[in-house]
């Protein structure tokens, strides 16, 4: 396995991990298991100090839950809910679109951007036509697809990098960043605070290492991923 190919396995592995973040409510079993496995230890840190120490920040937060410790009144799978279920008044709502309509509404114009970006790949959303295209987890997903797509020999992978990067800055970038500000807006929420911390600094690593092998042209393995 060359450098490029390993450093897009990598590159895969994240991106799954911190979908399941999001897409899993976080009980004390479910993190116990992930605390078990070493699953976030799996998590690059290299490229730069301010991601390891958010890295560290997260796996000493997963120690301080799975040991018992009460660090704060709502528990993690409380958090969620009232994050990202609480149908009274739901503070981090999953959609993209959802940020950019005065109501919240999902089904907006960014629900069909992505949409297009996916059917020139042949992904179909889970849940699809009924369900949002755009939900974090969707986009994440659609990520994993063009890395798996970069290390295909058969397929043009200049074109596939260049097509990451247009997502990371339309899209997980574009509103990632109001979807941090939701989720720290609720002082309770300290374990997705760690999680979101370490996810967009993940994001904007990410997207300097895949502008960099654009503008350098080259696949040599950079340690992880290359500083901003």
């Amino acid at each position: 396995m060359n450098d490029f190919i390993e450093l897009m396995e990598q590159r895969r592995i994240s991106y799954l991990i911190l979908r399941d973040l999001f897409a899993n409510k976080p009980t004390k079993e479910y993190l116990s298991a992930l605390f078990e496995h070493s699953i976030l230890e799996l998590l690059p840190e290299e490229s730069n100090q301010i991601l390891k120490i958010e890295k560290e920040k997260l796996i000493s937060m997963q120690r301080l839950i799975i040991s018992g410790e009460k660090i704060i009144e709502d528990s993690p799978e409380l958090q969620y809910y009232y994050l990202f279920e609480n149908p009274v008044h739901l503070i981090a709502p999953l959609w993209e679109s959802s940020y950019f309509h005065p109501e919240g509404l999902t089904f907006q114009e960014q629900t069909f951007e992505v949409r297009k970006k996916y059917l020139k790949y042949q992904f179909i959303a889970n849940g699809f036509p009924q369900e949002p295209d755009d939900h974090l987890a969707t986009e994440l997903d659609f990520m994993v697809k063009l890395i798996g797509l970069s290390i295909d020999e058969k397929k043009n992978k200049n074109e596939i990098i260049e097509d990451q990067i247009v997502f990371l800055k339309e899209h997980l970038l574009n509103w990632g960043g109001l979807l941090a500000e939701r989720i720290h807006s609720y002082k309770e929420g300290i374990w997705f605070h760690s999680v979101i911390n370490y996810f967009m600094r993940f994001l904007l690593d990410d997207f300097n290492y895949l502008s960099n092998i654009k503008r350098n042209d080259t696949t040599k393995k950079r340690g992880c991923f290359s500083e901003g």
